[in-house]
């Protein structure tokens, strides 16, 4: 919605078929990518200590890695994830990767350079900027 709304038609691409390959991108990083650093952030403090079960880690670790062995294979070292322009699943990855590399998850070359070649986009910059003034302001 929000990419559809704001986007000013720079985060989905207006053929069919690419938009079809964000969409699947976008699931591939939210059940696949995400989920197990999820898992590892609730039971490391997210959930009540009581809650939390501490040999699940490992297991969210392998599967990561899992994850990313798949995405290294897809992915292939192009710019984009789709077409020629920077998506809504390059977004998406690169946030997760972000959130990887701070929870100390080694990552691919490959990846390595197209998370910091994402990363560096003065949109995140300025997006960056205005999270902290609002952290600041509350």
């Amino acid at each position: 919605y929000l990419a559809e709304q704001y986007g000013a038609g720079q985060l989905l691409p207006q053929s069919i078929a690419e938009r079809a390959q964000v969409d699947q991108w976008l699931s591939f990083i939210v059940t696949e990518i995400e989920q197990p650093l999820w898992l590892q952030a609730k039971h490391k403090f997210a959930l009540p200590q009581d809650k939390r079960v501490p040999s699940v880690l490992p297991t969210a670790a392998w599967e990561f890695q899992r994850a990313l062995l798949a995405l290294e294979r897809r992915y292939r070292g192009q710019e984009n994830l789709v077409g020629d322009t920077f998506t809504l699943a390059d977004l998406f990855l690169t946030h997760t990767l972000t959130w990887a590399t701070s929870m100390k998850h080694r990552l691919p070359e490959p990846l390595v350079a197209y998370r910091a070649r994402h990363a560096n986009r003065p949109a995140l910059a300025r997006a960056a900027e205005k999270e902290q003034a609002a952290a600041q302001a509350t």
